[in-house]
């Protein structure tokens, strides 16, 4: 699909002589008119056909690779992982893999734009035998990799089939099957085990295809995807990333045991044998300004307080703790609520508090300390997100009676896919703000949960305590929170730019849940304000939408400061 002169096109290849007229679409029916003209497609040569050139290679370079037995891919678009695990940990497998698009070059050129990947597939499929509440509570919503024969592709689960495979049946093709049946006609022999050995009584559980059609796969051949945040993956996933230049040299292994003899026809892809090098481009670091005027600088600027590159960010962080120096901003905080799960509050939440409270008044030191007001709500039961939005609706409405700030811990709910956004975390943002007029900042609880565990005082009292081995790491998670999630939510900026950026102001914009997020910032970081809008889609926002709240961000930066803003005066 290409757009010319605001007109929808369809490309094909010259080969191909027939086209339906009318292509139904969800709730629509598009019609295909053909145009008498034929586009010459020259590789070499850069111009509006530059867009169909690349798709054209991008889908000639997935055929080849997606017939290569050794590799298997997700879906579409996805990256291409080797069949055999890198690593085996835990009951998960480590997949090892690579990315491939087709890219126009600096010099004008075509190129491969090619990366070393990784991703978490369990090692043990889902159970032959699955009642409704064991599916619904463990695997309703997950990702899993169905392995048809040879060909291996992510679904996403959506229930479970009152039939097992020998009953499962549908029509294909003019054909009624079963499930088992078809699976059996369609893999090619030899039958990997897990097909050979697959029991007839075994669950369906159910997933749609990209045009929504329900489909039905035996529970037995999926296995769960673990993503990289996941609880089970966190410990071995910071060995899968790899310094720079073990990740180059594997991202050149794969370059030549897969990409070397790629064939289409009659014509053979030659790819040079180094990379592209591209000239180096340097810029030099902006001074920071900290509070009582203090400067640090790696340029060199007379008065600041000068730092190596290599130490600029350990200096930073030495400044913000520094009492001569601290935060750029430093008035007292605002009313602060710190919204707790009741199975934390109950728990290990006093010691979280205190921890989190003591690096805080470190950081920022005011008047009173850092005292939230402690609210905690009810997260007994399933943790889904309607169970969870509801029970802090409540907590909110019942003890947060006065506009503030607010930290907030959920759960990553169970009906949350791993890839999927947060919408718990957006609902809180969204809501506290709109019914409350509280600014939150959410926090999960997966880092705390695994850093305190359960001791005895000397008088044989129950308390909590960190955990040895995590406290470096949670260390680092209460600093982040403390900066990120409490004083920058506050509008508690560490420090601004002694170095004008080049632009008078800049706008940084997120889609989550069909809330925009936008963020202006003025030249010297110093005048930040940021704005919720709505997005009519979910994740996006259109041209139109984008295009308005940029121009309504602009009026109102040039009604603030009393002229007009010199876009164009500097360069991007």
């Amino acid at each position: 699909m290409v757009e010319r002169g605001g007109v929808p096109l369809v490309v094909v290849p010259e080969e191909v002589a027939a086209l339906p007229s009318d292509v139904p679409l969800v709730r629509v029916i598009v019609q295909l008119r053909p145009r008498d003209e034929r586009i010459e497609l020259d590789y070499a040569r850069r111009g509006e056909d530059d867009e169909i050139a690349l798709r054209f290679l991008r889908f000639l370079i997935q055929a080849p690779l997606h017939a290569d037995g050794r590799l298997w891919q997700p879906a579409a678009g996805r990256p291409f992982f080797d069949r055999i695990p890198a690593r085996v940990d835990g009951g998960i497998h480590r997949y090892m893999g690579f990315t491939v698009r087709p890219v126009v070059t600096p010099d004008a050129g075509l190129g491969l734009c090619v990366d070393a990947t990784s991703c978490y597939i369990g090692a043990h499929p889902l159970p032959v035998k699955l009642t409704r509440d064991e599916f619904a509570s463990r695997w309703k919503a997950r990702n899993c990799i169905y392995r048809f024969g040879q060909d291996w592709y992510e679904v996403h689960l959506r229930g479970l089939a009152d039939r097992n495979v020998r009953e499962y049946r549908f029509i294909k093709d003019g054909k009624t099957w079963s499930l088992l049946g078809y699976i059996l006609d369609r893999v090619r022999r030899p039958l990997p085990s897990d097909l050979g050995s697959l029991p007839d009584d075994s669950a369906v559980v159910l997933y749609q295809d990209a045009r929504g059609n329900e489909l039905g796969a035996p529970a037995p051949l999926c296995y769960p995807v673990f993503h990289t945040s996941s609880d089970e993956v966190a410990r071995q996933h910071g060995r899968a990333i790899l310094p720079p230049h073990e990740r180059r040299d594997l991202t050149r292994a794969y370059v030549d045991r897969h990409l070397r003899d790629l064939r289409f026809g009659d014509a053979s892809l030659c790819i040079s044998s180094e990379p592209l090098r591209i000239s180096r481009q340097g810029f030099r670091l902006p001074d920071l300004q900290f509070g009582n005027h203090t400067v640090l600088s790696a340029r060199g600027t007379r008065g600041a307080i000068q730092a190596k590159l290599a130490d600029f960010g350990s200096q930073r962080l030495q400044l913000l703790k520094d009492r001569a120096a601290g935060f750029y901003e430093s008035a007292p905080l605002d009313r602060q609520y710190l919204i707790l799960p009741r199975s934390v509050y109950d728990t290990f939440g006093e010691r979280f508090v205190q921890d989190l409270s003591g690096v805080v008044d470190g950081f920022f030191p005011q008047p009173g300390d850092y005292k939230p007001v402690v609210v905690s709500y009810d997260d007994r039961g399933q943790q889904t997100f309607v169970r969870q939005a509801r029970a802090l609706r409540l907590a909110a409405a019942a003890k947060c009676m006065q506009p503030g700030y607010a930290l907030v811990m959920v759960h990553r709910t169970a009906d949350r896919g791993g890839h999927d956004e947060d919408q718990l975390a957006a609902m809180v943002v969204r809501e506290l703000r709109h019914q409350f007029d509280i600014r939150a900042a959410v926090i999960h609880s997966d880092v705390p949960r695994r850093s305190y565990r359960e001791d005895r005082g000397p008088d044989g009292g129950l308390l909590y305590r960190p955990v040895q081995e995590q406290q470096k790491r949670l260390a680092g998670y209460l600093r982040n929170v403390a900066i990120t999630k409490i004083l920058l939510t506050n509008q508690r900026w560490p420090f601004v730019l002694a170095t004008p950026l080049h632009a008078d102001v800049t706008v940084g914009m997120d889609v989550k849940n069909n809330t925009a997020g936008l963020l202006v910032v003025g030249a010297h970081g110093s005048d930040i304000r940021s704005e919720l809008r709505e997005s009519r889609q979910k994740e996006r926002l259109l041209s139109a939408q984008t295009a308005t709240y940029i121009g309504d961000v602009l009026r109102q930066e040039a009604e603030t400061r009393g002229h007009s803003l010199a876009a164009h005066r500097h360069p991007p």
